[in-house]
């Protein structure tokens, strides 16, 4: 199963589990996602850790933030009709290659982040440490038997970042960093691959089909997110911030192959994968953030509401392939020796830009915010997968936070947010599609009648997400 598992992964390129812009759905947090994710500036809660740990140097006293994010991902692809010639009628295996398939498991409700900060009576001050996932959906899920199969079925990921932060400031700056451990326990792809050991492509589907799982983990990773701000005038704050070192995902794990249900029977024996061994590095590049924020007071010095503009650069264009090494034996029809292997990706920097404002309705109360932001995709348009629906997007959110008031020496902020995600439409022509169906046993083109392959991506990409955040923020 070598080329097409590590088609599966390498296309990936976390999707689900990756951090920035470019594979992240803007933004966490119930604050800065009800402000378009415009939040480098005004990083008011324990998600400063991550938006700008200089700001921490604002948070006085004992704090606890907490947020969860269920995250809705909408994607369906209608496979566009191929011109190679197919010597199998689709139907006599129970396939409609042509019908729209859908995510079938949109609902991802593991988002959550944890941070605890204090200053210990240090009045310049402000130590914290947090936990918290990628904002992203861990998990998607297609119809084994749809026209996407040999491009996705399914997959499901998790990543997490864990570590400290420290920032020290004044009443009018501050600068800081947070130091992070990255794990990623768990991080399985699955898709359907033609077993056959040779003879004529069939684009739909093969006699010889198998369902195949790579499974990879990596325990230890860092990376480390430095920040700072600046009031130069009473009205005026200004934001920089950004990840300095990449992170450097170095995974391993294995290959497995099922039979696909009703359709190929190969015996327990032929589905083995001896000595199955897979490593993949992927790198998760470095970002800047800048935020410029407008500050409007009332007669007792107090905020009534703010306008912020923030500008996001993500260095996608690192990722220009991904190497595979890859090692067992394919045993299936044939007995045949993985290969390593290189696939071409070509991203593209990201860039985005986020305008959101909250308005005081009730002076340190009742706050209402609304926000909005545009982002260019990574992925170039010939080498759109579902597995990386990195496309240009824009989209809008809104929400509320209401603070109770000093309940023995404790106040509570409650925020709750929603977010839509509009992403454009994209088709892919198979003459130009670079997701290709593989044949591990007999690859393209020495065994494919002189094609190259069966573009497995040629059709038509929808998709939208769906975000509803709920967060709590406890000063003690």
């Amino acid at each position: 199963m070598k080329a097409r598992c590590a088609v599966a992964v390498l296309g990936l390129g976390f999707a689900s589990t990756a951090h920035a812009g470019g594979l992240e759905i803007p933004d966490r947090g119930a604050r800065a996602m009800s402000r378009g994710g415009a939040f480098t500036a005004k990083a008011d809660d324990g998600t400063a850790v991550d938006y700008n740990p200089g700001a921490l140097s604002k948070q006085k006293g004992l704090r606890l933030t907490y947020n969860h994010d269920l995250i809705w991902s909408h994607a369906k692809f209608t496979r566009a009709a191929s011109s190679i010639p197919s010597e199998l009628d689709p139907a006599a295996y129970g396939v409609d290659p042509l019908a729209p398939v859908e995510n079938e498991e949109p609902l991802f409700p593991l988002g959550a982040f944890l941070a605890v900060s204090h200053d210990f009576g240090l009045p310049d001050w402000t130590f914290a440490f947090s936990a918290y996932g990628p904002h992203a959906s861990g998990k998607q899920k297609f119809p084994v038997k749809g026209g996407q199969r040999y491009m996705l079925t399914e997959v499901e990921a998790l990543l997490a970042y864990i570590g400290p932060s420290a920032a020290w400031g004044g009443e009018d700056f501050g600068v800081g960093a947070t130091l992070q451990y990255v794990v990623m326990p768990s991080m399985k792809y699955s898709l359907v691959a033609d077993g056959q050991p040779g003879g004529a492509l069939n684009p739909y589907v093969s006699s010889s089909d198998v369902e195949a799982t790579l499974d990879l983990h990596d325990y230890f990773a860092y990376t480390a997110i430095v920040g700072g701000w600046w009031r130069p005038t009473n009205s005026l704050e200004l934001g920089l911030s950004g990840r300095v070192i990449p992170v450097r995902l170095d995974a391993e794990g294995e290959i497995s192959l099922r039979n696909v249900p009703d359709q190929t029977q190969f015996s327990a024996e032929q589905l083995e994968v001896p000595g199955s061994k897979a490593n993949l590095e992927i790198v998760l590049p470095p970002t800047a953030r800048f935020g410029a924020r407008y500050r409007h007071l009332d007669e007792q010095n107090r905020e009534q509401f703010d306008v912020e503009l923030d500008v996001v650069y993500e260095a996608w264009h690192m990722t220009e392939a991904y190497e595979a090494d890859l090692s067992g034996q394919i045993i299936l029809l044939a007995n045949e020796p993985v290969q390593d292997v290189t696939i071409e990706k070509r991203w593209q920097d990201t860039v985005s830009v986020r305008l959101g404002s909250t308005w005081a309705v009730v002076p340190e109360r009742f706050r209402v915010s609304i926000g909005g932001y545009w982002e260019r995709g990574a992925s170039p348009e010939n080498y759109t997968s579902l597995d990386f629906l990195s496309v240009d997007r824009f989209g809008v959110g809104g929400g509320v936070e209401y603070t109770l008031g000093d309940l023995n020496g404790m106040h509570f902020d409650l925020a709750v947010a929603y977010s839509h995600v509009f992403q454009e439409d994209r088709e892919v022509a198979e003459r130009f599609g670079k997701v290709t169906q593989q044949r591990p046993v007999a690859q393209c083109p020495d065994e494919c009648d002189g094609y190259t392959g069966v573009p497995a991506n040629a059709g038509t990409f929808e998709s939208s997400f769906d975000t509803l955040a709920f967060g709590v923020t406890a000063h003690f």
